[in-house]
Parts: C-alpha cells; structure tokens; sequence
C-alpha cells in the first residue's frame, strides 16, 4: 500500500484548450464582424454569470470597455463597406437599415408588399411557394407593411344644374330639392372599391 502523503489545500490542474487558434486565424475573426460579434455574445454571457455573484458596485457598468471595443471595430469595418454586409450584421452593430420595419414586420409573420418602377403594389409571396425571404438588398424594389384597407361603395349621378356627385348612399331627401337636386344615376349600379385606411 503506497504510503505517499495525501494533498492538502487547492490543486493547480493544467487543462489544455480544445482548440489552438493560429495568428492568422485570430485576426479574421478579430477584422470580420460576424467574428466580433460572437465575441460581443460571448463578452454579455460572461457579464451576465458575473453580475449574478457581485455587487453592483464590483463590476465594471455595461457596456464594458471591451465590448465597445469589439463594437466600435466592427462598425469601422463595415462602414468601409456597406455592400459587403447583409442587412442581419448592419443592424446587430446598430446601423439603421433600408426597410428596417418592413424586415422586423415580415419576420413576424405580417404581410408586405413590393412594387418595380410605376407598377402598383402588390402582396409578396413565395415564387412556386418555396420557402424564401424576400430580397430587401435590391435597390430596385419598393417594399412596404401591407396596408389596412376598407370597401367602399359609390355610384355617379347627374343633378339637375348638370354637374356630376358621387354619393355613397342612396339619395336623401335633401338631395331632391334645388338646383342641385338628384336628377338620374350615371352608372348602371352600385360600384364598390378597395381604399386603404391612412
């Protein structure tokens, strides 16, 4: 039986990385803003797990000195370049973005629409109803939230002093006496339109 004396107090237990990045390797991650984000997520865990267990006067206030850091370097890099960046990584470092609300609207499951040139707008959907977002990085299209819209009903009369109205309702008493009484319908029925509600 081995007589070896048995250790008192704290251990110190080397424990190797999983993984050893190079120099190289490093610096990507540190001049790509997809990598200095994961780095900005990473900074906010570990800032959450510390300030479970401290004070609030023992932890530096957030944002942290690093974590501006790691922000401020990623939006120089992509203000070199606005094209090279999708919408998704401009926003995430604070850059306001061509149809923000249209994006946040869409992801939630509302209704947009688009237009090209002098067409009118019309509802967005899937081509062959394949699962896709819409292309918010093309410059050419307009998008927008879908409107509230409303029915509305009218038809066109002529009245007496010759001069055309349209009502909305069947004409009223007051619309039978003067120079501007009712005098016949213009249009064969009742027509009916979609407006939007502004």
């Amino acid at each position: 039986m081995s007589t070896a004396p048995i250790a008192q107090g704290p251990v110190d237990v080397h424990v190797s990385p999983l993984v050893t990045m190079t120099l190289s390797e490093t610096l990507a991650i540190l001049n790509n803003p997809y990598g200095l984000r994961l780095l900005m997520d990473h900074a906010d865990l570990q800032y959450s797990q510390a300030a479970s267990m401290l004070e609030p006067g023992e932890i530096e206030p957030w944002p942290t000195k690093r974590w501006t850091a790691l922000r401020d370097k990623g939006r120089k890099i992509i203000a070199e370049d606005h094209e090279l960046w999708d919408y998704a990584i401009k926003c995430a470092f604070g850059f306001e973005v061509a149809n923000y609300d249209v994006i946040v609207h869409w992801a939630n499951g509302g209704e947009i629409q688009t237009k090209s040139g002098d067409r009118e707008y019309k509802d967005w959907v899937p081509v062959f109803g394949f699962k896709q977002s819409p292309n918010f990085d093309n410059d050419s299209i307009e998008f927008r939230i879908k409107p509230k819209t409303e029915i509305k009903t009218y038809r066109l009369a002529l009245l007496k002093n010759n001069e055309l109205k349209v009502f909305e309702n069947e004409p009223s008493l007051d619309d039978a006496f003067g120079e501007n009484a009712f005098l016949r319908w213009i249009d064969s029925s009742w027509k009916h339109i979609e407006v939007e509600i502004t």
